[in-house]
């Protein structure tokens, strides 16, 4: 990956560096040993040499490729990011972001065409950014880069060497004028021309030129045109941020401190195209490979310390790279045939569980010398890839020759192979995966910078200048597995996902928001439980609340009032000590160390009003047997519950604002009341008494009409039923004193006692008069017959009621007194009184009424 410049002598100028050919002992070449069937076998491709400036050179690159039995070409796309008028300067295909090469018109797009012509014909493309010097940052080697209105109307996106820092103008370095690797903006240019390439072609992979040399090194990189104050994302304001430095401070062109810092701004470029790169499914070639071609300059390092390494060095940590899984493989560039050996051996201390293809410096060597490099980087240390440098010149033959195609798949390549697969990117074999996303601070409005990310099982990265971040090597299998993940910062509310799941193989993203104020809760109700309190519930919808807090108005929409503060998991609350018939509303808001939510949607609820009694049930007299009705009249807040009570006992099913007690029996005499209720409380009725009256009295004999005489007695009975019957006699219906029984006996008859009499009895249910008795002055009876028989004497005679017959007689009428025979009771028919001792000649009868 090299401009080459022959010269006279025995030696190249390659970037500045003078490289010696040494004699190298031809050995005996026996016959190929069999190769594995999955091998890189591929090419670079650059754009200063015969390539894909035609569909003529495409055609020739594929049918050599193929001739020599390679699987891939690593094909430059971008060596400069201006125009220039010259086919090496711009993008080699149809950009929307770089101006295009000479060698691209309306009709020819030399990428597209060469991924159909190499994919038809089983050759791998994978698309080549950067250049020697400034690697990936490699823009333009004269000011303003032509044809780039972006960069040209950015020149704080550009690094100057350290003598020039922040002098507010651009500069170059010994190869030109480069993007700061530090700059958020320049690296988010560098990634745009990234996912233009992997979603518009087809190509199957994205490599890196890494290469960076002394001079810049030395000179200084990532040091800003522009002051902190004039472009504060500078990859040095980063530095000073992230360090709390002075602004005032600059670090030396070497500085080690800042080297890091380098490596690391590095890193992120790296990690963020790994997770942009896989991210895009629309390109049917996934999983594309990513691939950097590295430096392995002089001296090997003596140990697996990586950090003696001219790479690591000048800030290409590309062992940390495959080591973190941010890149599938790479190809160290060891050019430099007394070195291959060497570096082959050192580099299986990186390889990880990633692929390291060795780079052949083939325009370097000869055929015999490449082979013998093929043969120990594969047969001998078990390397599974190589990539030659270059296909335009593909040995040091002088004049080049171009025999290295049939010459290397006659002694080496002998049959075709596939490409190495990739195990940890096939969901069906890979045991890890990838997250990804970015870090916002929702109260700075701005992507955090150095925001920690940190996976549970997996690892803790931090995020770049543009708050993108990248954890690899996350233990996943199956359908995916569950990592808690949080993001954090010093100062700032942390966000936690907890079932952030990762797929083994693939990608997913997560993005996540510090200081991110709660969502709001949602669903809430309110509910009035009584006349002094409602009950409130709502969704908690926040996964980093630290607490609810709960409002209140009188006014709907407007004035609320801070009531209750609860915990993050509280979902209800009750709201005591209310008025009764009063309308409240209501709003929740979760809260959290950046803030509060926005209100939920507002409930309301009204109290209730107790039941109020306008018309008490009345106490009632019914006769037993009839339907006794009790009724209330209320008001209240509705709905209004009702429960009858009888001497203090709930009536079952007497619910209603009215009780009737059928065919009401003695029993059901007594104290009748009803509890009304609402949500506001309970009011009870007073007590309306029911009295059950017993039937009312039936005459079952009336008195009977009497005759008397003056001075005489008399006495009628009537008799009724009933219970507890009170009995009243009236004369002329006017109640008699004392004449309260069955009978009325009355003595000493007089002229103004005859008349009518009748009985009035009564009870509790009632009165009833009976028929009315005539007592009459009685009349002489008149006789009917007289017989005498034998000794008997019989006298009939039409008697009444009430008198009494007394049959005396006399011996001799001249007799002083007479004597009382028999006496009897008129029956108010023809009494027969009769005298058996009636042996006298003579006697004399008469009656005598009494």
């Amino acid at each position: 990956m090299v401009l080459v410049q022959y010269l006279k002598s025995s030696s190249f100028l390659i970037r500045g560096l003078r490289i010696f050919l040494l004699p190298i002992a031809l050995i005996s070449l026996s016959a190929p040993l069999p190769l594995p069937a999955q091998q890189f076998r591929a090419a670079w491709a650059d754009v200063f040499h015969v390539g894909m400036g035609s569909t003529t050179e495409v055609n020739n690159l594929v049918s050599t490729l193929v001739s020599g039995k390679y699987n891939a070409v690593i094909v430059q796309v971008v060596g400069y990011m201006d125009s220039n008028g010259t086919g090496s300067h711009g993008a080699q295909y149809k950009s929307s972001i770089l101006p295009w090469s000479t060698r691209v018109n309306a009709s020819f797009d030399p990428l597209s065409y060469l991924c159909t012509q190499a994919h038809a014909n089983g050759i791998q493309v994978h698309a080549w950014l950067g250049g020697s010097g400034l690697a990936m940052y490699r823009v333009s080697t004269v000011w303003p880069p032509g044809g780039n209105s972006t960069l040209a109307n950015n020149p704080q996106w550009f690094m100057v060497p350290q003598t020039n820092s922040e002098g507010g103008a651009v500069a170059a370095y010994a190869d030109g004028y480069g993007l700061d690797m530090g700059s958020p903006d320049a690296q988010e240019y560098i990634v745009s021309i990234v996912k233009e390439l992997v979603t518009n072609y087809q190509i199957d992979g994205i490599n890196w030129d890494e290469e960076i040399n002394g001079s810049e090194y030395t000179s200084g990189m990532g040091f800003p045109a522009y002051s902190q104050a004039a472009y504060p994302r500078s990859g040095l304001a980063r530095y000073r941020i992230m360090t709390n430095t002075s602004t005032n401070v600059t670090p030396s062109a070497t500085d080690a401190t800042y080297g890091n810092y380098r490596r690391r701004y590095k890193n992120e470029l790296i990690a963020r195209c790994k997770a942009e790169i896989q991210a895009i499914k629309s390109n049917p070639r996934q999983p594309l490979r990513y691939t950097a071609a590295v430096m392995a300059y002089s001296p090997v390092p003596s140990s697996c310390d990586f950090t003696p390494s001219s790479a690591y060095i000048y800030y290409s940590d590309w062992a940390t790279m495959l080591q973190q899984g941010w890149l599938d493989a790479a190809i160290p560039m060891c050019y430099s045939s007394s070195t291959f050996n060497s570096w082959c051996d050192r580099m299986t201390c990186w390889r990880y569980n990633r692929d390291i293809f060795t780079g052949v410096g083939a325009y370097l060597q000869t055929d015999s010398t490449i082979l013998s490099e093929f043969q120990y980087a594969y047969n001998t240390k078990g390397y599974n890839g190589a990539v030659t440098y270059s296909y335009a010149v593909a040995n040091n033959s002088s004049p080049y020759n171009g025999d290295f195609w049939s010459y290397i798949s006659t002694n080496f390549y002998t049959t075709t192979a596939s490409v190495p697969t990739m195990t940890w990117r096939n969901p069906a074999t890979a045991t890890e995966g990838t997250m990804w996303g970015r870090v916002y601070d929702a109260k700075a409005a701005a992507y955090v910078d150095n925001a920690t990310v940190t996976v549970a099982g997996g690892p803790t990265v931090q995020t770049d200048g543009n708050g993108y971040y990248v954890a690899t090597l996350i233990p996943a299998s199956g359908s995916g597995t569950v990592h808690s993940t949080t993001a954090s910062k010093t100062g700032a509310l942390s966000q936690t996902i907890s079932n952030a799941t990762v797929l083994p193989g693939d990608i997913v993203r997560y993005d996540f928001i510090l200081n991110l104020t709660p969502l709001a809760p949602s669903g809430l109700t309110a509910n009035a439980l009584n006349g002094s309190q409602i009950a409130l519930a709502w969704t908690n919808n926040a996964t980093n609340a630290t607490g609810n807090v709960v409002s209140r108005s009188l006014v709907s929409s407007n004035s609320y009032t801070d009531i209750a503060s609860l915990g993050p998991s509280a979902s209800s609350y009750t709201n005591s000590g209310l008025a009764q018939g009063t309308t409240y509303y209501y709003v929740v808001r979760a809260t959290n160390s950046a803030g509060a939510s926005p209100n939920s949607g507002q409930a309301s609820a009204t109290t209730p009003t107790a039941p109020s009694i306008n018309t008490q049930p009345q106490s009632l007299s019914v006769p037993q047997g009839s339907n006794a009705t009790f009724s209330v009249s209320a008001t209240g807040t509705a709905p209004l519950s009702y429960q009858w009570l009888f001497n203090s006992t709930n009536i079952n099913s007497a619910t209603n604002s009215s009780y009737t007690r059928s065919s009401a029996q003695a029993a059901d005499a007594g104290s009748y009341s009803v509890a009304i209720s609402n949500l506001a409380g309970t009011t009870n009725s007073s007590a309306a008494i029911l009295n059950v009256l017993p039937p009312a009295p039936t005459i079952t004999q009336d008195p009977t009409s009497l005759a008397a005489v003056p001075g005489g007695s008399a006495q009628f009975s009537v008799t009724a039923s009933g219970s507890n019957p009170v009995y009243q006699w009236q004369l002329n219906q006017t109640n008699l004193l004392g004449a309260t029984s069955t009978l009325l006996t009355i003595s000493n008859i007089q002229q103004s006692t005859f008349g009518p009499y009748r009985a009035i009895v009564t009870n509790s249910g009632g009165a009833v008069t009976s028929k009315v008795a005539q007592l009459s002055l009685a009349v002489s009876p008149q006789l009917v017959g007289a017989s005498l028989q034998a000794n008997t004497f019989s006298l009939q005679f039409t008697s009444e009621l009430g008198p009494i017959y007394a049959l005396e007689f006399k011996q001799a009428f001249s007799d002083p007194a007479w004597l009382e025979l028999a006496r009897t009771n008129g029956t108010g028919s023809i009494i027969n009184l009769s005298d058996s001792s009636a042996t006298n000649d003579a006697r004399f009868y008469r009656l005598e009424l009494h």
